[in-house]
């Protein structure tokens, strides 16, 4: 292709392209006809002006729901409603026990429900038991004490309740006449304590009273005024020693040939010497006693034999007479000695 039938075509395209809405629109529009120049008012409810595209509408979507308001989060009103109520009932204040109660139970209704909720009215659940066990004691005429009788047995099972109830109270009761009476204010301050056990348990215990700290005061440091230094003293000279002419040998002194003897120096003075104190005699150690020789028992006696047995004889005509030594065991019967001094038998059977 030549640059000439380029440039033709280039021409014709340029044209196509610029006539090309025009005809569009005549084909859209066919009945509408755009006037230079407006012939009469615009209708009041002929909009004028550029308006905006309307929004895209998907068909089958649900429309977007509106984001839920998050609920308010919780204020410190339940936690210091607790521990007021804490206060009042480890107090003796009545009246002070009873707002402090309402003011708890209306702080927990306010609360967003939940567990911290829960725990609250557990709590307020025992403060309220003492309530009741105090009201008792200001209606009744023997308030001071209850049995298993006041308030038909309600006070007594509501006590029950808590396990260490009957240890907690075990030395405060009494029997009279056969029945336990137990003393309502130990009862109403056990139950306090089981409240405040119960609030440090859910961590709402009020924090503990600080110690005032005692600041020492500050060091003040005053300034110290600035003495001039005292002039130096100026030191004296020392004379130097010079050899003096002696006249033994008849020369006058400062004439040569003179001999000079040197100058004697003076003694220096002796300083007072102070007088040693005495010494302190010692006194003389003890002399120990001369410790006395151990005693020896002195060892038993050896034991004595027992004389031998003595035999009385039936003939005292014999040669040992009627008295001898006993026989040696093992004799025969029937025969002596010489002397004649075996005991001889009745009876005897004679030497064959």
């Amino acid at each position: 292709m030549t640059p000439a039938k380029r440039s033709a075509a280039f021409l014709l395209m340029a044209i196509a392209a610029a006539a090309l809405p025009a005809v569009a629109q005549l084909q859209l529009n066919p009945l509408v006809n755009v006037l230079a120049s407006p012939t009469g008012p615009v209708p009041a409810d002929c909009a004028t002006g550029e308006t905006t595209a309307a929004p895209r509408v998907v068909i089958g979507e649900p429309a977007p729901d509106a984001p839920a308001a998050a609920p308010a989060p919780p204020s410190n009103d339940l936690r210091s409603a607790l521990w007021r109520l804490e206060t009042a009932a480890a107090g003796d204040n009545y009246a002070e026990l009873k707002s402090a109660l309402a003011a708890a139970r209306a702080a927990a209704a306010a609360f967003p429900p939940g567990g911290e909720r829960n725990a609250a009215n557990d709590a307020i659940a025992i403060y309220a038991d003492v309530e009741r066990l105090w009201d008792y004691a200001n209606s009744s005429a023997t308030g001071a004490f209850f049995d298993a009788s006041a308030d038909n047995g309600a006070l007594l099972a509501m006590l029950n309740r808590y396990p260490g109830f009957g240890h907690a109270l075990a030395d405060a009761t009494m029997e009279i006449d056969g029945k336990t009476v137990y003393p309502t204010r130990e009862a109403r301050q056990f139950l306090a304590a089981e409240g405040a056990k119960k609030l440090t348990w859910m961590g709402a215990a009020p924090p503990p009273a600080r110690e005032a700290v005692v600041m020492a005061p500050p060091l003040v440091i005053q300034p110290q005024p600035i003495t001039a230094p005292a002039p130096a003293t100026p030191r004296r000279p020392i004379p130097k020693l010079r050899p003096q002419p002696t006249e033994a040998a008849g020369l006058k002194p400062g004439l040569p040939g003179a001999k000079h003897t040197p100058r004697v120096a003076k003694p220096a003075a002796k300083k007072p010497v102070a007088p040693k104190p005495a010494p302190v005699q010692k006194a003389p150690a003890p002399v120990p006693l001369p410790m006395p020789a151990p005693v020896v028992a002195a060892p038993p006696p050896a034991p004595v034999p027992a004389p031998a047995p003595v035999v009385e004889g039936r003939q005292p005509r014999d040669a040992d007479r009627h008295v001898a030594l006993p026989v040696a065991p093992g004799a025969a019967e029937g025969v002596g000695d010489d002397d004649g001094g075996a005991v001889r038998q009745r009876g005897a059977q004679p030497a064959r």
